[in-house]
């Protein structure tokens, strides 16, 4: 049965491969790295947090 799909059309079942890896992947680093405990994740939290604070009229903090 293989065989007869990746004869009928292989390029979707490499994407098809792909999808379902880096979705395990994925998921298993979700589960494995809680948020807000690798070294810097707490950094770059906060320089998001400023960029979005800042004023929207580029020109008024001149």
């Amino acid at each position: 049965m293989i065989n007869q799909i990746l004869n009928k059309n292989p390029s979707f079942f490499n994407y098809k491969i792909w999808f379902w890896s880096t979705a395990l992947l994925g998921l298993t680093l979700i589960i494995l790295v809680p948020p807000f405990h690798s070294p810097d994740e707490f950094n770059h939290f906060y320089k998001a947090y400023h960029i979005a604070d800042r004023p929207k009229n580029i020109f008024s903090w001149v």
